[in-house]
């Protein structure tokens, strides 16, 4: 094979990953798009294989993340054309990712004792697990409408369906390329086993949860949608409202006329409950007066030493209208909440202004008990570890429900939002608990422990929805939201192993 047909091979296999993403929605390629850069691979060296994983994942970084180039214009303030640079440059950085997995894959293989069905998935969830992307994402992320797909990661979180698509791939090529009697060898035939019992679970487990979920009472919510406009500065109040009553309560009180037992506000405006106390009094005689209990999300302070300190937060006031607690974002946004390193510099304040004064991250989770419901807020970013998520759930998870509290407008009107819901949909069925996702800009939606969603708001519109959620104190939690780390790094091992052959008992092929 000459070098232009490998790299097309590469393109090809970006191609046919980028359309697997949500948004794009054909995710049934994802089970073969790894199959074209195998056969580029063959015969090539480390080098060469590190090439073409680069054009691979470059074309799908691009292709799934073209809404890099919004958030360049709306964050960074970056013109056109300009702004297509930047995603192009997240593109060749992020699709490094693939890159490392071909170059590891290659270098381990040449004089490697463990064979190549079980090295390439062992490589793929390595390295997605430990290479530091901005925007987090997986491969299994793109199956999150394949509920079949997804049962299983109860046990091993996304991590083991990562590892199901990356053998899938490796036995679909080793099933196209002609190897004689190795092609069905017995290891061969055990790693097919693997797939079929993980589809077979699948099957069984989404028939039982959706006959379980039939059974459950259902608590009425309300989700609030402003989709308001995003800025850099301090956002002010839509005309016709003020600070002391924002569009976003009056829609809560709407909802709270439909009968709504709590409402959840999105991300992405300021109000400023925690600075003033006329917003506060204003806030509880509303509250009061509605009967209704809200979760928001707001910018706070916290005192140390005598210093402020600047959180993003959620906050949950009962029906009282009173702060009953609050929860600081622990995972913030590199260069969106801080700049790593250098966030505190005081020269970096002077040269830049107060846009890269970098916010606090909290110090622990918590749950809030509201509405029969106990509660765990996960905002933005944060759904996007899936560990950091399993482990706010933890080993008591009966009766919890995820909150992500979301302001995806930086990225206009793209796949973005989709993208990031079908990322915490995930989450969901890992800790088998429903969970409600509620967006600045929409879609909105309520996703049950199976990943089924039960509603979704239209996207890029207004609005306010009252939603039967359904609920059951005595459910959820999962072997993953107990044991996170626990297949991880058992993949961890086998790719230490396979580093330890490769450097320490070389064999000939």
């Amino acid at each position: 094979m000459n070098r232009k047909t490998g790299f097309l091979l590469a393109i090809v296999s970006g191609v046919m990953l980028f359309l697997a993403f949500p948004g794009f929605n054909l995710y049934l390629l994802e089970w073969f798009a790894f199959i074209p850069l195998l056969f580029a691979l063959e015969r090539r060296s480390t080098r060469e294989a590190y090439l073409l994983g680069s054009v691979m994942g470059a074309v799908a970084v691009y292709g799934g993340f073209y809404w890099m180039s919004n958030l360049a214009i709306t964050r960074l303030g970056v013109g056109t054309p300009f702004n297509h640079l930047v995603a192009v440059a997240y593109a060749l950085f992020t699709g490094q990712v693939f890159a490392v997995i071909a170059a590891l894959f290659q270098w381990c293989r040449q004089h490697n004792r463990i064979s190549d069905l079980l090295l390439f998935p062992v490589v793929l969830v390595t390295v997605f697990s430990l290479f530091p992307i901005l925007f987090r994402f997986k491969p299994g992320d793109g199956q999150s409408f394949f509920l079949l797909a997804i049962q299983a990661i109860e046990f091993t979180g996304v991590h083991g369906l990562d590892f199901v698509l990356g053998l899938v791939n490796i036995l679909g090529y080793r099933l196209i390329r002609p190897d004689g009697g190795k092609r069905f060898s017995r290891l061969w035939m055990v790693c097919l086993l693997i797939p079929m019992l993980w589809f077979g679970y699948g099957t069984i487990t989404l028939r039982q949860w959706d006959r379980r979920i039939d059974d459950w009472q259902t608590n009425r919510i309300g989700l609030v949608q402003p989709d308001r406009q995003v800025t850099t500065g301090k956002p002010q109040p839509e005309k016709g409202f003020s600070r002391r009553f924002p569009l976003d309560m009056h829609l809560s009180e709407q909802l709270a006329d439909q009968g709504a037992e709590i409402v959840f506000w999105p991300e992405g405006h300021f109000f400023g409950y925690s600075f003033w106390d006329e917003i506060r009094e204003a806030f509880r005689n509303r509250i009061q007066l509605m009967g209704t209990p809200l979760i928001i999300y707001d910018a706070t302070y916290t005192l140390k030493d005598g210093k402020k300190q600047y959180h993003n937060s959620s906050l949950h006031l009962d029906r009282r209208g009173e702060l009953a607690g609050i929860y600081h974002k622990i995972k913030l946004v590199p260069f969106g909440e801080y700049v790593p390193v250098i966030g505190h510099s005081d020269w970096l304040k002077k040269v830049q202004g107060t846009f890269l004064d970098a916010l606090t991250p909290g110090e622990q989770q918590v749950t809030f008990d509201e509405a029969g419901m106990r509660i765990v807020p996960v905002l933005c970013y944060e759904p996007l570890y899936p560990e950091f998520t399993a482990n706010a759930i933890g080993a008591d998870g009966k009766g919890k429900l995820l909150l992500v509290q979301s302001q995806d407008g930086w990225y206009g009107k793209s796949a973005q939002p989709e993208q990031h819901m079908a990322v915490t949909a995930l989450r969901a069925v890992e800790n088998r608990v429903p969970l409600v996702h509620v967006i600045n800009n929409g879609s909105s939606a309520v996703i049950l422990p199976s990943g089924r969603y039960h509603f979704k708001s239209p996207a890029f519109k207004r609005g306010a929805w009252t939603v039967e959620l359904p609920y059951n104190r005595n459910s959820g939690g999962s072997f993953y939201s107990r044991h996170p780390y626990l297949f991880v790094g058992f993949v961890w091992a086998m790719f230490l192993v396979s580093m330890s052959l490769r450097l320490v008992k070389p064999a000939e092929l």
